[in-house]
């Protein structure tokens, strides 16, 4: 496997969903000054290295999974799958799963290891998990219409919470609200997914939410994650936060007529646009706890 498909493998524009809600997390409790040691403050930033890789691990479980299941059709409309494709082969691709779980998971040691707290050894093992859970294993979520909600809890409550918890033994209401937005904003990445692909979803029974409750409410939920995200920084709310979120709401409003407009293929641009919402978000929501530190805490 060249680099180049190694790169492929692990669909580089899908991880901003994993990395944004961890540079959340660093972003406030550095500012706070709420990390306890300075030991504890390097493993909550380590804990970026540990989403991004542990995202790369399931995107290669994902795609080995599709592959299995027939999710990955030659008439699948979307990104090309490079295994399905057979770009690489599948023993291959379950070697990469398999160094991307253990650096994961060494990663994670290294983590409990500066922060000193040996539970989380049992986060740890809960994301790797979950995971492997989210399309491959006896009951995968991604097939039971639980996709949106592992990602919301995995990438927006535990990216964003465990990595502030990691640094400061603590968990806010502030830092709970800021982890549901961010798990809102990966949620629309899934449900522009879901929605391209709920016909051939349908025929390899695959049952999304798209296929369970029809395509159409995906346009709906996808508008209401965004104004959800509005709900969830009220704490910050003032002028400067007004200002600071419109870019992203803006982006984020005409993606969602996109995806009402769109079909098929051209649904990619927006999916890989809404990714970058993600990361967008991410900077405003640091930007706005700049200010708001900046504001109050002088």
């Amino acid at each position: 496997m060249t680099l180049k498909e190694a790169i492929y493998l692990v669909r580089p524009y899908s991880l901003p969903a994993s990395i944004s809600p961890v540079l959340v997390a660093i972003a406030t409790f550095l500012l706070e000054g709420s990390f306890l040691t300075t030991r504890s403050m390097w493993a909550g930033v380590l804990c970026f290295f540990v989403a991004l890789i542990g995202q790369c691990f399931c995107n290669v479980v994902n795609d080995i999974a599709d592959f299995k299941s027939g999710a990955d059709q030659v008439e699948r409309k979307g990104f090309e799958r490079i295994v399905a494709s057979g770009i690489v082969s599948l023993k291959i691709a379950r070697r990469a799963a398999i160094l991307l779980a253990i650096f994961t998971a060494l990663t994670g040691a290294l983590v409990v290891f500066l922060s000193g707290n040996l539970w989380l050894l049992l986060l740890g093992l809960f994301v790797l998990l979950g995971a492997y859970a989210y399309s491959a294993g006896p009951f995968p979520l991604a097939y039971n219409s639980l996709g949106e909600v592992a990602v919301f809890i995995f990438y927006g409550l535990v990216a964003t919470m465990g990595t502030y918890y990691v640094a400061t033994s603590m968990i806010t209401r502030n830092i709970f609200l800021l982890g549901a937005a961010m798990g809102l904003a990966s949620v629309n990445i899934l449900l522009i997914n879901n929605y391209r692909d709920a016909e051939s979803d349908r025929k390899v029974g695959k049952k999304t939410i798209a296929v369970r409750f029809g395509e159409d409410l995906l346009p709906q939920l996808y508008t209401t994650n965004i104004l959800l995200i509005l709900l969830c920084i009220i704490p910050y709310y003032n002028w400067l936060t007004l200002l600071l979120i419109i870019p992203f709401f803006i982006f984020e409003m005409r993606l969602s007529k996109d995806m009402k407009r769109e079909k098929g293929n051209a649904l990619n641009r927006v999916l890989a646009k809404t990714a970058k919402g993600v990361l967008i978000l991410a900077i405003s929501l640091i930007l706005i706890l700049l200010a708001h530190h900046l504001i109050f805490f002088k």
